[in-house]
């Protein structure tokens, strides 16, 4: 009958008319193109008319005309509208949410905690205001991607001044030392309880410093879920003292079997990774971190690409540390540099580098653990 006819003129067509059918998509594109003329102009069609390779995004400040896609099958693929937090806000974004929420939100209040939440312009920037800033302006990745890898949940973690530690665990006293690591011991037990346990694949990373005033010494510890890694615990401490952080790197590497570490042997963390190596030769990777800082940034910006690297979102200096760290192109390699974390002046990205070197610990056990307790 008549539906017969209609599927084998409709067979025929595939068959023999591909040519005329793109003549007719062609055809449909010039009357698109006349209906976009007529409604938004002659100028932003001619930025339409430019390829996906040319040119992935239209970028708009006010959209066109309503009637302009009248149907839905008539909206381009590749049109995107800049909508910045100001311009919802103008268009009543305020009012919708007090609505809803049943909240006496001020227009000025919301945007103040807009930007209260970014903490800094440049994030504010790109989060809130559709401004990348130049292609991030040199940071290893967009803030986008730092927020893809910041999840709902909590961490271990304790944060020592120098001063905090001689008060704790005293001075350094070759007599008392036994009774030192055993006062840390307890501390640390109490603070990481998680570690203990064997059900996890533990991957730590430890960036040396060794001052008072400057650097942050840092032991970041990640459980690692497949291709995941989940920041667990974060020790990080600021002190001149050689025996707590040989103490405190010791008591970690020794909280489970499974533990895999490796650190930074460049400078003055030579001696420690060295007698690191030699007590848990089997988990331990020691890295030249002069000659190895371009793999260990590449992997990392790869990682938190994908959001692979996940830490906490309430912990905001993470995720800012990370952010801090810059990347220049100089013509055959990726070069990495430090920024400032205006969250936690006192770490120079040595969050994020201990995160970097986390990654680069053994994936298994080269033997048997060496660990003795």
């Amino acid at each position: 009958g008549t539906s017969g006819a209609r599927m084998k003129s409709e067979t025929n067509s595939n068959d023999g008319n591909v040519e005329g059918r793109d003549d007719r998509a062609a055809s449909s594109a010039r009357l698109f193109q006349n209906q976009l003329t007529s409604q938004i102009g002659l100028d932003d069609c001619e930025d339409m008319r430019t390829t996906q390779r040319d040119r992935p995004y239209l970028v708009k400040s006010e959209p066109p005309h309503v009637g302009c896609y009248e149907g839905k099958a008539n909206i381009p693929w590749n049109v995107y509208f800049k909508v910045t937090i100001e311009d919802a806000i103008d268009n009543g974004l305020v009012e919708v949410i007090n609505n809803s929420r049943r909240t006496r939100f001020t227009r000025e209040r919301f945007l103040g905690d807009c930007k209260a939440r970014a903490r800094d312009e440049e994030i504010f920037q790109q989060a809130y205001m559709c401004n990348p800033l130049g292609a991030s302006t040199n940071h290893i990745v967009e803030w986008s991607a730092i927020e893809r890898c910041r999840h709902d949940y909590e961490i271990e973690r304790v944060h020592l001044e120098a001063e905090e530690v001689q008060r704790k665990f005293g001075q350094f006293d070759p007599d008392k030392a036994e009774q030192r690591r055993e006062n840390l011991a307890n501390l640390l037990e109490q603070t990481f309880p998680a570690l203990k346990s064997n059900t996890g694949e533990w991957r730590l990373g430890f960036d040396v410093a060794a001052s008072g005033q400057g650097d942050l010494a840092v032991i970041y510890v990640d459980e690692k879920a497949g291709n995941t890694y989940w920041l667990r615990a974060l020790f990080s401490c600021r002190t001149e003292d050689w025996h707590f952080l040989k103490a405190v790197l010791f008591w970690f590497m020794g909280a489970s079997q499974k533990v895999c570490g490796a650190g930074d042997e460049t400078g003055l963390g030579r001696q420690i990774c060295w007698e690191a190596s030699q007590k848990f030769w089997s988990r331990w990777k020691s890295v030249n971190f002069a000659s190895e800082k371009h793999n260990l940034g590449f992997t990392l910006m790869n990682q938190l690409s994908i959001a692979d690297k996940r830490f906490p979102r309430g912990a905001h200096d993470i995720a800012s540390d990370y952010y801090a760290l810059k990347k220049m192109f100089n013509g055959t390699r990726w070069a990495f540099a430090e920024g400032k974390n205006a969250l936690n002046p006192t770490s120079h990205c040595d969050i994020a580098w201990a995160g970097a070197l986390a990654s680069e610990a053994p994936v298994h056990s080269r033997g048997p653990s060496a660990w003795v307790a």
